[in-house]
């Protein structure tokens, strides 16, 4: 991010000369805040700001800064303001919501903490993910589910079964969020995770692992595929289930729907078999060939049903 631009802005807009000067606590930072932020101190109308500037043009999202916010308030007594490139309404009203204070050059200026509330215009931002990608969220699940407080990229690789590509964009998304550390160096560089509410600081970001569903006459035998949906949670809690629900990956699924004799049906069916596509292969987080508790909750998360929600309120208070 430009420091000038800002440092111009705020003089042009307040009439007033504003100095932008380095912080000497910077180097005591955890690395996943000095990683994602550089930082500067704002002089302004006789009071001291801390500007924490995202390094990427992607910021973290605002509960992710809000979570920052917080760490960095252990280390930084006064007022602390985010800089950012552009910014949506929607994400200008939740950073109000939060009380996060936000600078974005030459169009937003929000300090209540000096009783500033400025705005231009809305900027188009470059499109911003809402949720994890499917690796990530398969990352994230799979430490949660093993109770792994530190990797590095030849795990996640082994793990998630791909390349060290895929791997390192995983848990980059995961250190952006604040979810984990990075620690060492590049190519020894470990992740460490250490926040004991990683479910609760994620779960906004997760979403249905499901794609795509459809309905067939029948499994055929030999194929990988995981006890899912309804049945599934009739596993975990005191809910009935009616059908089979089998989760799979894209690869596995259309496996199945290329054997002999297997049938896609365009509704259900006495003894159909509910057959759910997955954005991740499921194998990575099973139990015993059944889907892993935290893919079921995102799966019924909206679900309508109060006997449902119960049941998944009963399935997270055993975490």
């Amino acid at each position: 991010m430009n420091q000038e631009q800002i440092q111009k802005y705020l003089s042009e807009t307040l009439h007033q000369d504003t100095v932008l000067k380095p912080w000497g606590d910077e180097k005591r930072l955890p690395l996943y805040l000095s990683g994602t932020y550089e930082f500067r101190v704002l002089g302004i109308l006789q009071s001291e700001l801390l500007l924490a500037m995202p390094r990427t043009e992607q910021a973290p999202t605002p509960t992710a800064l809000e979570k920052h916010i917080r760490n960095l308030a252990k280390y930084w007594p006064g007022f602390i303001c985010v800089c950012q490139n552009s910014i949506t309404p929607h994400t200008r009203k939740r950073l109000i919501e939060k009380q996060i204070q936000f600078i974005v050059p030459g169009t937003q200026l929000y300090l209540p903490c000096l009783g500033l509330d400025l705005r231009d215009y809305y900027a188009a931002p470059k499109q911003q993910r809402e949720f994890f990608s499917p690796s990530a969220q398969a990352l994230l699940i799979y430490v949660l589910e093993h109770k792994i407080t530190k990797l590095v990229s030849k795990d996640v690789m082994e793990a998630l079964g791909c390349s060290l590509m895929t791997a390192t964009r995983a848990l980059g998304e995961l250190q952006t969020m604040g979810l984990c550390e990075k620690k060492g160096s590049r190519k020894n560089a470990a992740y460490v995770f250490m926040d004991s509410q990683l479910w609760e600081s994620a779960e906004p970001y997760l979403k249905d692992p499901v794609q795509r569903r459809a309905w067939i006459n029948r499994l055929p035998e030999g194929v990988p595929v995981f006890m899912s949906g309804l049945e599934a949670l009739s596993e975990y809690s005191m809910i009935a289930a009616s059908y089979q629900t089998i989760a799979a990956s894209t690869a596995v699924a259309r496996q199945i729907l290329e054997q002999p004799g297997v049938e896609q049906l365009p509704y259900q069916e006495p003894g159909a078999v509910e057959l759910e596509i997955w954005r991740y292969d499921p194998a990575i987080t099973a139990r015993e060939g059944i889907v892993d508790p935290r893919s079921l909750v995102l799966i019924f998360k909206d679900d309508k049903d109060d006997r449902t929600q119960i049941e998944i309120d009963r399935i997270k208070e055993q975490w």
